[in-house]
């Protein structure tokens, strides 16, 4: 060998010496399938001693699923469905209508409908909520001059803009701390669950409580406790009160790392700013000293006639709705606290599925949270399938964890009795099972809701060509459809909607007075009981146009077929909408080609516009 080339090759090592520092023994625990942590010797010069450090590392796993989504592919992928959700979910909830959609459309355009609980006497809702959503829409409008209703549907689009940023986060946070296995389940739950589908587009105090919670999990799972705990404070101060119970895990680590002095400046400091804000801002609408969030949790803990009033449901009824709306995942989240404590505790934390230390404390946090949240909801008799919507982050967290763990000792116990190999793809023909039943559930979920009850929304957005030839204003009337009525965002200008008597006897709620007179009026007629005021009621007469659900055999004195009264009311639009109460429980709740068609009874939900004046017609019963 010449001397320049032993000189080529003494450079060369030392070149490779400096280029690969770490070395000693890399132990592959799997960490949510994919976590490795290696205790490496770091090279020093010989006259420095030896250090040693924990270098966390994620490489593929040797399951057969090893591809995980970066951040711009599940951000394409997620935008994708929540694009769905802007135009295919309907509203679930009257309350979305007309507890928030219907004050915002009063701050936009001075019309609109309020209930009883934007009354100044008990001032439960809160303005500076609404005033987030109406600045970048006021924005828009002072720029564009778009239709009220391309309004509705760009709050919408900005809805799911914002989550997808918040799960994306959420993911990103997942992989690094649990791994590619549990993060790529994750991705799945949040791209095919018909939870997500209905509640990232709604209008609702809890969808704002769900991103935020989502939120606060990934700063927490990313060692950034202040902007934790600044996101549960905003979500339990400007969206949902009761949602401060997800704090707790968050709380208690921080307490337990940081000690009191830490969390309570952090926490003092963020509520008692974001509480200022909130109540300057709703004093000066409510024209009164007023903190709405307080006020909320004073009526539903001690008012004595709390939400009972507006219905009850059975201890089940949130089981049905996880499944629903999470169908397989919903369970085994609810199993998540016993097979994690058996991962961790029975078989061993470096056996089968294994995490870093600060991974176990974040799913014990999570499995917290959710234990604490279902006791909650299933001790209240009041129950609503949006109280569930701050937990389905969590949900999905703790169902993606379930099922890494599953495949995972499946795969441990089946190697030792058969090859590897073969184990392996045992294991990936169970997960393609499991998974696919899970993403053809949710598919078929989501493809029920939005075929079966899209009808309302497509029904007022006919009344736009009506009002072309119309100059004169007109009242369009509901009955016993009160309840799904979109908004006033879908009425065109001066169209107005009024109320004709039907079956229900609750409360209804009541024009707004003229703005800005109204945000601080005491409204007559109002009570905090649901008892009926009649004075919400029109008689039939005045109505110009009228929307009905039309189902055969289905009528009372106060609830009539009006398409029969064809001398009186000519049909503008019918549109398909599901019979529930005679169709196939099954059907009707997953869409089966050709069966649901079947097995599923349906009824007209009309448009109707008066022929001739209402001059000779007897009055329905019971119209003023």
């Amino acid at each position: 060998m010449s001397s320049k080339a032993a000189s080529r090759q003494r450079h060369g090592s030392r070149r490779r010496a400096n280029v690969t520092p770490l070395t000693g023994n890399a132990i592959d625990i799997g960490g949510g399938g994919d976590a490795t942590i290696s205790t490496n010797r770091i090279a020093e010069p010989p006259s420095s001693p030896v250090k040693e450090r924990k270098v966390l590392t994620y490489q593929p796993s040797h399951w057969k699923f090893t591809w995980t989504p970066e951040i711009r592919t599940a951000f394409k992928l997620l935008l994708s469905a929540r694009l769905c959700s802007v135009v295919w979910s309907h509203i679930t909830d009257c309350d979305e209508t007309f507890n928030y959609w219907e004050p915002l459309h009063y701050v936009l355009y001075h019309s609109g409908f309020q209930t009883w609980e934007y009354s100044p006497v008990f001032a439960i809702r809160s303005y500076a909520y609404i005033l987030l959503h109406a600045l970048p829409l006021k924005l828009y409008d002072l720029l564009f001059h778009p239709d009220r209703l391309l309004m509705f549907y760009i709050l919408r689009l900005l809805f799911g803009f914002t989550s997808v940023c918040a799960e994306c986060y959420f993911y990103n946070a997942v992989r690094r701390k649990f791994g590619p296995g549990v993060a790529r389940f994750l991705l799945l739950v949040h791209l095919f669950s018909p939870g997500f589908f209905i509640s990232t587009t709604a209008f609702l105090p809890s969808t704002f409580s769900m991103t935020m919670t989502t939120l606060a999990y990934a700063f927490w799972f990313s060692d950034k406790d202040v902007l934790a705990v600044a996101s549960i404070a905003t979500s339990a101060l400007l969206g949902w009160p009761f949602a401060a119970v997800f704090g707790i895990p968050i709380a208690l680590d921080i307490l337990y790392r940081r000690g009191l002095l830490t969390f309570t400046s952090q926490a003092v400091a963020v509520g008692a700013s974001l509480s200022a804000l909130i109540i300057s801002i709703d004093s000066s609408y409510y024209n009164k000293l007023v903190f709405p969030t307080l006020n909320i949790v004073l009526y539903n803990v001690i008012s004595g006639h709390g939400p009972e009033l507006y219905g009850t449901e059975p201890w089940y009824f949130y089981i049905l709705n996880g499944f629903l709306n999470f169908n397989l995942v919903f369970f085994l989240a609810l199993l998540s606290p016993l097979v994690a404590g058996l991962s961790y505790g029975l078989w061993g934390p470096q056996r089968i599925f294994v995490l870093p230390p600060r991974a176990w404390i974040y799913l014990a946090g999570t499995c917290l949270s959710l234990v604490i949240w279902l006791a909650i909801l299933l001790s209240t008799p009041h129950k609503e399938e949006r109280f569930l919507f701050p937990a389905y982050s969590l949900l999905a967290l703790a169902g993606a964890s379930v099922v890494e763990m599953i495949f995972k000792a499946s795969q441990y116990f089946l190697e030792k009795f058969i090859e590897r190999p073969t184990a392996l793809k045992i294991v990936v023909i169970m997960s393609s099972i499991i998974l696919g039943t899970f993403t053809l559930l949710g598919v078929s979920r989501m493809f029920s809701l939005s075929t079966f009850y899209e009808a309302p929304m497509n029904v007022y957005v006919k009344l736009h060509p009506e009002a072309l030839n119309r100059t004169s204003p007109a009242n369009v009337c509901v009955g016993k459809e009160w309840h799904r009525f979109p908004s006033s965002f879908f009425l065109p200008d001066n169209f107005r909607l009024q109320f004709i008597r039907s079956d229900f006897k609750g409360i209804l709620p009541k024009a707004f007075e003229p703005y800005p007179f109204g945000l601080s009026a005491n409204p007559s007629e109002m009570n905090d009981e649901n008892r009926e005021e009649p004075g919400r009621y029109v008689d039939a007469c005045s109505c110009d146009y009228l929307v009905d659900l039309d189902i055969p055999g289905k009528e009372s004195d106060l609830e009539p077929r009006f398409v029969q009264k064809k001398s009186d009311w000519k049909m503008i639009h019918k549109e398909k909408f599901l019979d529930a109460e005679h169709s196939h429980r099954l059907y009707r709740a997953f869409y089966v080609p050709f069966l649901s068609e079947n097995y599923c009874a349906f009824g007209n939900y009309v448009l109707l516009k008066r022929r001739r004046p209402c001059t000779n017609e007897p009055p329905v019963p019971g119209n003023l």
